[in-house]
């Protein structure tokens, strides 16, 4: 399990962000801090993987916070959370060595992303953190060839384009090629998950696995073999997960059906079936015809109409019978969706 703290002078950012962290079983929220000074202490004395550091704060800004953390232990990786208008104090803190930035308000699933993608780092050892570093893995990211194949599951033509990009770097430089070419590794699983919903900690552990292979490797031939070999096995994890695709949605449904009348989010059901917020979101879309939130609020209005014909029952216990805590948003959605109040639509069918 992997230590998250967090430091922001807004007690409501850092509730919301501690529920978010609550949701998952990978990370353990150890501590809060508001302000520059505090996080600097917690940091030093709960040693935590990840610090999720708002800028403006009394007593010391994020950024300067986060100089004085990474002087006395560098391991510590940093996401930095800013307001648009905080945008450059953001590039200037990724310059200094924090992995990644986020905008206010945060979406769970950017939240996400962004720690998997510190504890990815910090696993590898190899975080792009000077210019030179982020130069390069930037540079692997505009290789639009290597992606395309990716997509269309050219695993041979794939390895090609590896090999062509590992043989280019080598004439520029080669005193950093294991880091390169791990890199190279974590940008090609970064895409597939998004591609295809594997789910964050099964490539952190990939990822670990490549890392120490790869550390103990002299040979350039031996750390291509090596990609190639990773690469076989990723391509054969989306083959064993083709088939049960269709089924998925089935399962989906049916798990929908169970708890609609529970607060299941998104992230929940995602979860659930083991994909990624992101891809499930885009897989159930494509699916279905419709967004989640339509599909759940469709299922929850349907139960409700049938409790509003069958059963006394007022309308905010109705509300809360078919998963909605507040009962006025249940009113909304419900005339959104059959153009009428609940208690018109109870008071039709009387009459």
């Amino acid at each position: 399990m992997y230590k998250v703290l967090i430091a922001d002078d807004e007690s409501i950012e850092r509730k919301a962000i501690s529920i978010i962290l609550g949701k998952n079983d990978n990370f353990k929220l150890i501590g809060e801090a508001n302000n520059g000074i505090d996080v600097i202490e917690k940091a030093k004395n709960l040693n935590p993987d990840v610090i999720l550091m708002d800028i403006k704060m009394p007593g010391m800004d994020g950024i300067k916070a986060t100089k004085e953390i990474l002087k006395t232990n560098p391991s510590i990786k940093t996401i930095i959370i800013t307001a648009y208008d905080e945008f450059q104090y953001a590039q200037q803190a990724i310059k200094i060595g924090a992995i990644d930035y986020l905008l206010k308000p945060v979406r769970p699933d950017d939240l996400m992303k962004s720690i998997y993608k510190a504890v990815l780092y910090k696993t590898q050892n190899s975080l792009p953190i000077n210019s030179v570093n982020l130069k390069t893995y930037l540079e692997i990211n505009k290789n639009v060839v290597l992606f395309e194949k990716i997509k269309i599951g050219d695993k041979i033509a794939v390895k090609i384009e590896v090999n062509k990009i590992i043989e280019e770097h080598l004439c520029i430089k080669s005193d950093d090629i294991k880091e390169f070419i791990t890199i190279l590794f974590i940008k090609i699983i970064d895409f597939i998950s998004n591609q295809n919903g594997f789910i964050e900690d099964k490539l952190i552990k990939l990822s670990n696995e490549f890392s120490t292979k790869i550390s103990k490797l002299e040979s350039i031939t031996h750390m291509k073999k090596l990609i190639s070999d990773y690469i076989d096995i990723i391509f054969n994890m989306i083959k064993l997960y083709k088939p049960y695709e269709p089924s998925l949605i089935k399962e989906v449904i049916r798990y929908i059906d169970e708890n609609y009348n529970k607060n299941i989010t998104l992230e929940d059901v995602a979860k659930y079936i083991h994909l990624s917020p992101q891809y499930f979101s885009r897989y159930f879309k494509k699916t279905m015809n419709m967004n989640f939130i339509d599909y759940i609020s469709k299922i929850r209005i349907n139960y409700s109409k049938k409790l509003l014909s069958e059963t006394d029952l007022s309308i905010n216990s109705i509300a809360l019978k078919v998963g909605y805590l507040d009962p006025s948003y249940f009113c909304k959605v419900f005339k959104k969706i059959e153009g009428t109040s609940p208690h018109n639509f109870r008071k039709n069918l009387k009459s």
